[in-house]
């Protein structure tokens, strides 16, 4: 079956592109005319490829000689109608092989040699004038149809793979053309000694001296010199040529050899701080390779790169920036998948990374990543360490999640290389900080142990690193409620930094602070006490009476006091409080308002109402001034005020204060946040008391509606919800609807916080009262027993609220002899409030 070739596809193929000009290294300068290396047709058919090799007596397995006509054009004897001169421009010249193209394919001769020879003319006429994408484009369909035709072993092959090679050698793809040379090569057995071989050899060896492989240039040199002598004589200028380049090699060798001491020179004054000595050395290596090796040789890359590393050591960031760029192109271009280009890639972001540039630096590692992840695999330490600058930056950006995968990956990379080196843990204790800031606590714990194991093995017992992770063990240990195991935590933290830093140095006042909060937790306020004075001595002793960590130290003092019911020290240490962060922050600071809402609290707390007003206004003032209307902690304060009105029953402007309050958190925090549901569970309460039960379950409502949304399902707040619209309920005589919600606190309480809990104990006593108002005096008994027993168990016999509960079970068992309502006095009940 015939083949041809449709018109529209010839067109296509062969119209003007306009294609960039590109001229590269090796672009004959002398070639003046084209000549065409293949054999004459006949006059009246074209031959077969075996009678194109035996018609001509000048043919050397195929490869003929081209001849010059007198007139200085340069023809092939394969076509003779072909005359390309000086005289034609490129269109000229290219209209002239078009044609003769056309009359090939009229034959319907597509795979023949003539067809090649075409091809080939066409690709050279490219490669003449610098358009090297089409140089490509043909030599590689004239090599596809000298594969097809004449098989991978024949001269004609190489001949195009050579000339394809020539190309490439232009466009820069050194690799490529060094692959296509040396097939040239091995498909040309049959002439050893032939030009063709020579002129092989001879483009081998200048791409191989590119790359750096001077001494193997020399042996393809030496290969092309002993044919060329043969073939054409000393005098050759193809001889020449040769012969200049190997005398370059060996002059280039020695000025090589120089710019490698002058390098090793630079270095060794840089080692000795000597930079602008090291800086001047290693810019004169950088000036020889340039000329000799040209820009893009990998031994420039890595001058440019230790260039840039001696500008970044003189804070000059942008200019080594700048040279590390330089670097960077040359090894993506000559080794992408290299790790000297991860290098360069890390090099450069870390400058970007102390810049600030992020999203730059964290573009630069990722780079740097997917290299290592090829050359290096998972299992090397630089691929770890590569992963854990990222984690970093991303965490400082806020991805905390991916962070936290890439500080894993880091880590399990670290564990697998080095199990036991510091670094391995170092990674795994910024892991577990990680994993405690996402409350991801038990896997916290865990990552930390690992690191400790680690610290124990390489640093010891008595380091630093060793103490801080005992204490970020105890941190997590007590958000998780284990105070006992937090506080042998932290007693081994406690012993490291005493042997470690001496008895008074200023972080054993941490450290005593953290365990006096264990202690203020579990109510064993005489030993937190104690704990907190240790801190505060060492405070003295460090940092003195007027700093703010002192004025802290002495406000957790004044909260133990408080709760041990020694107000008026409180007061008198608060007062302190105030004076020292007065005059380190200003009276107008937010830490100077939280000290004065203090005072106000313990000045409420101990009855003064008036005075605690005082200082509230005072607090608003400043709220006012500095936050503005509308800020959260303005609503705060309002609802502090509001707090004290309802105190004094003066319920209305209660009511006021506290929908001011309101009204500033639907704005700022929004409806479904838990100080909102506070704000409307106390207006509930200002109703409840006003008698005004419809509009308090209103506000019950909505503040529920806001917990089981905004908090967990087993939230104290929730259960307080449901006790209070218990007790609201029981007032307006709906007791089976009131039993309802008291039961659902009860669950809850039951299983957050046991049975032996104050605020378990209040929903005992509100469902004792509900049975008691429905004449159930057994079911009243039983849960009026458990709150008796609890507030006696907390409190003791003469707290009130142990009294209230108390007179409860003698109404109940008044009832019981009388049986009768009518003498019965039902106690009030306990009124909850939420102060936010």
């Amino acid at each position: 079956m015939k083949f041809r070739i449709p018109k529209e596809v010839f067109s296509k193929l062969f119209a003007e592109t306009q294609p960039k000009v590109l001229k590269g290294p090796n672009t004959e300068k002398n070639e003046s005319k084209l000549s065409l290396d293949r054999k004459q047709e006949s006059d009246q058919k074209a031959p077969t490829m075996k009678d194109s090799t035996q018609n001509s007596p000048k043919s050397i397995d195929g490869i003929i000689q081209p001849k010059a006509a007198n007139d200085g054009t340069y023809f092939s004897p394969e076509l003779p109608n072909l005359v390309i001169t000086d005289e034609d421009t490129f269109d000229q010249a290219m209209g002239k092989c078009k044609f003769q193209l056309e009359q090939q394919l009229m034959k319907d001769e597509l795979d023949h040699p003539v067809t090649v020879e075409i091809f080939m003319a066409m690709g050279r006429l490219f490669r003449k004038h610098g358009r090297l994408d089409g140089a490509s484009a043909m030599h590689q369909k004239d090599l596809e149809m000298s594969l097809r035709t004449m098989g991978s072993d024949y001269v004609y092959t190489a001949s195009a793979c050579f000339k394809m090679g020539l190309v490439l050698e232009e466009q820069g793809e050194l690799e490529k053309a060094l692959a296509l040379y040396q097939k040239a090569l091995d498909n040309d057995p049959k002439v050893p000694d032939h030009e063709l071989t020579a002129d092989i050899c001879n483009s081998m060896g200048t791409v191989l001296e590119k790359q750096g492989q001077p001494m193997r240039a020399m042996g393809l040199y030496k290969r092309a010199l002993d044919i060329r002598l043969k073939a054409f004589g000393p005098d050759d200028s193809r001889t020449e040529e040769t012969y200049n380049k190997m005398t370059n090699v060996l002059h280039n060798q020695g000025r090589l050899g120089k710019a490698v001491s002058m390098s090793q020179k630079a270095a060794k004054r840089e080692k000795k701080g000597k930079l602008k000595e090291a800086m001047e050395l290693y810019q004169n290596t950088l000036g020889i390779r340039l000329e000799i090796l040209g820009k893009n040789h990998l031994d420039t890359a890595k001058m440019y790169a230790s260039i840039a590393v001696l500008l970044e050591k003189q804070g000059k960031l942008e200019e080594a920036i700048t040279m590390h760029g330089n670097a960077l192109d040359i090894r993506l271009l000559l080794r992408p998948d290299h790790e000297d280009t991860a290098r360069t890639y890390n090099a450069m972001a870390n400058i970007n990374h102390v810049q600030g540039k992020l999203d730059t630096a964290l573009a630069l590692y990722k780079n740097c990543l997917n290299i290592e992840l090829k050359t290096l695999g998972k299992d090397h330490r630089r691929t770890g360490n590569t992963c854990t600058k990222i984690a970093r930056i991303l965490d400082n950006q806020g991805e905390k999640e991916e962070a936290l995968k890439m500080y894993q990956l880091a880590a399990d990379i670290q564990l697998r290389t080095g199990p036991d080196h510091y670094v391995t843990a170092v990674t795994l204790s910024i892991t577990a900080d990680l994993l405690k800031d996402l409350a991801k606590f038990d896997e916290a714990v865990a990552t930390y142990q690992k690191g400790l194991d680690i610290y124990l093995k390489t640093v010891g017992v008595e380091h630093s690193d060793t103490a801080d992770t005992y204490k970020n063990m105890a941190t997590i240990l007590r958000k998780q409620g284990k105070l006992e195991e937090a506080m042998v935590h932290h007693n081994k933290a406690l012993d490291i930094q005493v042997k470690v830093f001496g008895p008074e140095h200023r972080d054993l006042a941490q450290a005593y602070t953290k365990m006096a909060s264990i202690r203020f937790d579990q109510g064993q306020l005489e030993e937190a006490l104690t704990l907190y004075h240790k801190a505060l001595n060492i405070r003295l002793a460090t940092i003195g009476p007027h700093h703010l960590e002192t004025a802290k130290t002495f406000s957790n003092i004044a909260v133990v006091l408080q709760n041990q019911g020694k107000l008026e020290e409180a007061t008198e240490l608060y007062r302190r409080v105030l004076d020292i962060r007065s005059k380190a922050l200003g009276p107008n600071h937010q830490v100077t308002a939280m000290t004065y809402t203090n005072i106000a609290s313990l000045l409420q707390n101990q009855g003064k109402l008036e005075e605690a007003m005082v200082v509230h206004d005072e607090v608003l003032s400043i709220r006012l001034q500095t936050l503005g209307p509308e800020h959260a902690a303005t609503a705060q304060t309002y609802s502090s005020m509001a707090f004290i009105r309802d105190s004094e029953m003066e319920s209305e402007e209660a009511l006021t204060l506290y929908h001011k309050a309101l009204e500033i958190r639907l704005k700022t925090l929004g409806k479904f946040h838990p100080l909102t549901a506070n704000t409307y569970k106390n207006i509930a309460n200002v109703f409840h008391r006003q008698n005004k039960l419809d509009e308090a379950m209103t506000q019950y409502q909505e503040a529920l509606e806001i917990r089981l949304k905004a908090l967990q399902p087993d939230h104290l707040d929730t259960a307080s919800t449901y006790s209070e619209m218990g007790f609201t309920l029981s007032k307006q005589g709906k007791f089976e609807e009131a039993m309802e919600m008291c039961q659902k606190a009860l669950q809850i309480q039951l299983r957050v916080c046991g049975s032996g809990h104050e605020d378990t104990a209040h929903t005992y006593q509100s469902i004792s009262q509900i049975f008691f108002m429905q004449g159930k005096l057994e079911e009243a008994t039983t849960h009026g027993q458990n709150a008796l027993d609890t507030f006696l168990a907390l409190f003791g016999r003469d707290h009130p609220y142990t009294v209230e509960a108390n007179e409860l079970m003698q109404s109940i068992e008044s009832m019981s002899k009388e049986n009768s309502l009518k003498q019965i006095k039902v106690p009030a009940s306990r009124n909850q409030y939420i102060h936010a």
